[in-house]
């Protein structure tokens, strides 16, 4: 992929953030739930618009691990549990208490 490709995927990428950060905080205003996940180490993280609802006292990111979930991946060895560090911006304290799962 061209470093120009790379940009226009980046900027789609961050359109369809925003625009969603957007929804979580109408879910917010509304007394409503909503439950984001996205790669631990993502760079989406440092997005300004999530940054703005991390910062809310309601909203909170934990990181869990996919294998906690049952994921899954088979190659030549067989099956086995997949680590994959995950965050998860949850505004229900409840839930987030709840998926804060660690594989060891």
């Amino acid at each position: 992929m061209s470093s120009e490709d790379v940009k226009k995927v980046i900027g789609y990428g961050t359109i369809h953030l925003e625009f969603f950060a957007k929804l979580y905080q109408m879910q917010i205003d509304h007394h409503l739930y909503f439950l984001h996940e996205h790669p631990h180490a993502a760079t989406s993280w440092e997005n300004k618009a999530v940054k703005k609802l991390l910062e809310q006292d309601n909203v909170i990111r934990i990181q869990s691990h996919m294998c906690a979930f049952g994921m899954q991946e088979e190659d030549q060895l067989g099956k086995e549990f997949v680590k994959k560090p995950t965050g998860f911006m949850i505004s229900a304290p409840e839930l987030a208490r709840r998926s804060e799962l660690p594989c060891n």
